[in-house]
């Protein structure tokens, strides 16, 4: 049944760059995990009594990410960071926990835009964690703990539509996902 309501979904999609299916949230169903494009914009497909839900990940170009946990069963998502003049300092990132009713936000970080005019002046500006106002310190250590986390885990492992495998991974995956459409 979820490989059918999987595939139907799939099929639907105008462009996506690759598929990963695999229990990533361990409650003995497997998730489809479509990675949309490129930069990162990912979707997770899961099923539940309700039927198919969808989790959506999305990032900024290239200054931003997706992670996966698996000791955890975690998702570690960075819509964007910034490192350039107009977003100096700038950082927002979210950590979502599996529950029976899907994927929930359980950490969040965010620090606002600050400016750079020179090495001599500059400022950051204020951050957060879960919605609390931090000092600056309390900021930097947990973001090296995020740093941490993006160093020691990846992407999920997605079968990308260019691989010569990926025909004969979607068939044993995912059978009624329309292939060279």
């Amino acid at each position: 049944e979820w490989q059918h309501a999987f595939s139907e979904y799939i099929n639907g999609q105008d462009f996506y760059m690759g598929l990963y299916v695999g229990d990533i949230n361990g409650d003995e169903t497997p998730e489809a995990v479509i990675d949309v494009n490129t930069f990162g914009n990912t979707e997770i497909l899961f099923y539940t009594k309700n039927g198919i839900e969808t989790f959506s990940l999305g990032v900024t170009s290239g200054w931003g990410y997706v992670r996966y946990i698996p000791e955890t069963k975690q998702i570690l998502n960075c819509p964007f960071f910034g490192h350039t003049t107009g977003t100096f300092g700038y950082e927002e990132h979210y950590i979502y926990d599996w529950t029976d009713e899907g994927y929930v936000e359980s950490f969040s970080m965010f620090r606002e835009s600050g400016y750079y005019n020179s090495e001599e002046d500059y400022g950051y500006g204020q951050g957060y964690i879960n919605g609390e106002k931090v000092d600056f310190d309390t900021f930097e250590a947990k973001l090296s703990e995020m740093k941490q986390l993006v160093e020691e885990n990846e992407y999920f492992p997605c079968i990308y539509k260019e691989d010569e495998n990926y025909a004969e991974y979607v068939a044993e995956n995912l059978p009624c996902v329309k292939i060279g459409e």
